[in-house]
């Protein structure tokens, strides 16, 4: 129902397969990659929105949106040869987020990202967001993992972050993409709670001013992406110079 959804609106929804839909980009100043071929229609969108799903990933420990945007790379099998902390960091030096929001509802505890066999699962009912996808990250982690630690669940240190889990969120922080401090995250966040079966959020103050974009806040793919452009455009708007 994406496409049906996309287009009912205006949109226009793109499947990305073919080697085509794909042009080389050069990385300057990454740790591993030089290069990397991402999808052509990043370079004619006039903002990106990341949609990841909060879940496990056998690889890394836990997926969220920086790990997302490997889905506009051509060979991701590049990332696993070379390492996927240093590579998934790289990335992020040329496809830059300008709002991510991670559907943390249902959240996959193990067996990600496939699933297979009992892949276990928590209702945390939560969204996350932000403009900075490195503090979207490490706020997401953080919250899961403290939520299923505290609550008993196996698979916690999953969504930790350190030497062996996660730890491309470190790297990206270190090539100045975002804030990886655990300490400040929540001040640049996002956090909307839901109660079970409830489609509508309840906009949470982390310790910051929050314009009062409750309208937007829908749990519906296509609702929070309109808000998302509209915090967006309105910064834009107010940083602009002014004319005369």
């Amino acid at each position: 129902g994406l496409g049906e959804a996309a287009e009912s609106c205006g949109g226009e929804f793109v499947t990305l397969d073919r080697k085509s839909d794909f042009e080389a980009l050069d990385i300057s100043g990454g740790h591993v990659l030089k290069s990397v071929d991402v999808a052509k229609v990043l370079a004619r969108s006039d903002v990106l929105i990341n949609l990841p799903v909060l879940k496990n990933h056998d690889a890394t420990g836990a997926s969220v949106g920086l790990k997302n945007l490997m889905g506009l790379v051509y060979d991701r099998m590049v990332f696993h040869n070379e390492g996927l902390w240093e590579t998934i960091a790289d990335l992020a030096l040329v496809i830059r987020p300008d709002l991510t929001i991670v559907d943390a509802m249902k959240v996959m505890t193990k067996n990600g990202p496939r699933g297979q066999p009992d892949p276990g699962h928590v209702n945390l009912n939560r969204v996350v967001a932000g403009v900075d996808p490195v503090a979207v990250d490490v706020a997401s982690l953080a919250m899961a993992s403290s939520f299923m630690n505290r609550s008993g669940v196996e698979g916690y240190r999953d969504f930790e972050i350190d030497e062996n889990r996660n730890n491309y969120v470190r790297y990206a922080a270190d090539l100045g993409i975002g804030d990886g401090d655990l300490a400040s995250v929540n001040q640049k966040t996002f956090l909307w709670d839901a109660t079970e079966g409830d489609a509508e959020c309840i906009v949470k103050q982390e310790g910051m001013d929050l314009p009062n974009w409750t309208p937007y806040a829908m749990l519906s793919a296509a609702s929070m992406a309109l808000g998302g452009v509209a915090i967006i455009h309105d910064r834009r708007r107010e940083t602009a110079p002014k004319k005369g």
